[in-house]
């Protein structure tokens, strides 16, 4: 399931379900850069819940801690942190 926004014919804004299992959908956003600041990210991410929401699917949004944009739109959509996990990177 996804949204986007198109302007003067460009796809300028995305989001979908980067996966689906049983009835969970996480969510994936991004935006071009050009268009970020705009609020569309979060329009997006309101009418994507409302899709979860009107066909009983628990919306997912897992994002890191120092990604603050993605924080901030999921707390003013209605989001809260239920718990938080360490997680690595390693470089080959």
């Amino acid at each position: 399931m996804g949204y986007c926004i198109i302007h003067r014919q460009e796809i300028v804004s995305t989001c979908i379900s980067g996966f689906v299992a049983a009835n969970v959908h996480g969510i994936d956003i991004e935006t071009i850069e050009a268009q970020q600041g705009k609020n569309l990210a979060q329009t997006l991410a309101h009418h994507y819940v409302q899709e979860c929401l009107k066909n009983n699917w628990i919306a997912y949004w897992d994002c890191m801690d120092m990604n603050k944009p993605s924080v901030a739109i999921a707390e003013k959509i209605g989001f809260r942190n239920r718990f938080h996990y360490t997680s690595y990177e390693f470089s080959f």
